[in-house]
């Protein structure tokens, strides 16, 4: 399952000061590093809808705690069997739950950038752009599909997102790399998700967040 949240500006301070105690001690202490209280609540909000799905899909209703492996990708030893993939942007933060690995990408609208496009596209995306009316949109959905698949994968945004080519992306379900991907628009935001299996995604609002 996908649990999306995007009334980040709804989410006061007082809020985060409310909620933060369903936070395990491990991850207050990694919120604290944070410098802006923008960014801060947009950690905990992530930790949030992770906790929500573990809730009502495993009926794990503990605080979560992250141990982190190859690439530092964050998994849980508790419970073990349950795999998880966190994303945020400045208007939305998402967070995708399975029992098979998962890859979650949400992305602000971005404008079409020649130069970040260089070291982004493969040549047939390039092509793509080229004759496409809406540049912003598609740049943000291939920018998104390349990183849900990395993020699936455990490579991390190191690696050349040039190879990895979404020239043929469809905006319905498609399979590539034998990974099944899908794309939804929501609020100026593009979600990218790689699994092995549908997923579906449900929009949380702020007062479910207070019944944990």
């Amino acid at each position: 399952m996908i649990y999306l949240y995007f009334d980040i500006d709804a989410f006061k301070d007082t809020d985060y000061d409310n909620l933060l105690n369903l936070a395990s001690q491990e991850r207050a202490e990694y919120l604290s590093r944070y410098r802006f209280m923008k960014d801060k609540k947009i950690g905990l909000l992530a930790y949030l809808l992770l906790r929500l799905g573990l809730k009502e899909e495993f009926g794990y209703n503990k605080k979560p705690v992250f141990y982190y492996g190859v690439n530092n990708k964050p998994y849980l030893k508790n419970p073990e069997h349950v795999l998880f993939n966190l994303s945020h942007c400045a208007l939305g933060v998402g967070c995708g739950i399975s029992t098979n690995e998962i890859g979650i990408d949400i992305q602000d609208i971005v404008p079409y950038n020649e130069d970040e496009a260089s070291i982004v596209l493969s040549e047939r995306e390039k092509h793509l752009l080229a004759s496409c009316d809406n540049k912003d949109l598609t740049f943000t959905i291939l920018w998104a599909l390349k990183e849900s698949y990395l993020k699936y994968s455990g490579q991390g945004i190191t690696e050349d997102l040039t190879a990895y080519d979404f020239s043929a992306f469809d905006l319905k379900p498609f399979w590539l790399f034998g990974k099944r991907f899908s794309i939804s628009l929501y609020k100026n935001c593009v979600v990218s998700v790689c699994s092995e299996r549908e997923e579906k995604i449900r929009i949380v609002s702020k007062s479910e967040l207070y019944t944990l």
